[in-house]
């Protein structure tokens, strides 16, 4: 039994992912594809949430054609856990929302979300809650070959979000409690 995962590394201006197949039986992960999705608002608003909100919709937009085209059995995301600025605080309750609206927005069918800490992947990747980008990155790499392939092909600036959600879904299906949920 196979299932279509897509991870997320959300952010308001560079949200990151991935289009992963998790084999239950033979409890492979294999990584097919993934991106960065821009958001790029018009600077002629005289208000800061007029750009925000275009923003907002811009992702949404992009996000909800890849959910249309890739349908999805589960979503992954790397949730923030706080921020240290009004403005950070922006994306994150937009990062938040959107993720929401992605797995419960239509009130019919609804896609299983997981979140996975930003700890939770430095984790993985160092043994620590502390990882740089480019141990995350090398982590992609040695982890999974194939799909640092086609990652590899992305400028690093881009390669940082793509490889945070591979890892993010890499812990959610070595989570024991998904394997339940899939099983």
């Amino acid at each position: 039994m196979k299932y279509k995962i897509i991870g997320f590394d959300p952010s308001l201006r560079n949200w990151g992912y991935c289009i992963a197949t998790y084999d239950v039986y033979a409890r492979t992960l294999e990584f097919t594809n993934g991106g960065v999705i821009h958001s790029k608002p018009d600077k002629g608003f005289k208000r800061k949430n007029l750009e925000d909100l275009q923003s907002a919709t811009q992702l949404y937009s992009e996000l909800n054609t890849l959910l249309k085209t890739h349908q999805p059995d589960y979503l992954v995301a790397e949730l923030p856990v706080g921020s240290q600025s009004s403005r950070a605080m922006v994306s994150y309750a937009t990062c938040i929302s959107l993720c929401a609206v992605l797995a419960y927005g239509d009130g019919q069918k609804t896609i299983p979300l997981f979140s996975i800490t930003p700890y939770s992947i430095k984790k993985e990747v160092s043994g620590t809650t502390e990882a740089s980008k480019e141990e995350v990155i090398n982590w992609v790499k040695e982890n999974y070959p194939q799909a640092y392939e086609w990652v590899s092909k992305y400028p690093k600036s881009k390669q940082e979000h793509i490889c945070d959600a591979i890892v993010a879904v890499h812990c959610a299906v070595s989570n024991q409690t998904m394997e339940d949920i899939i099983l």
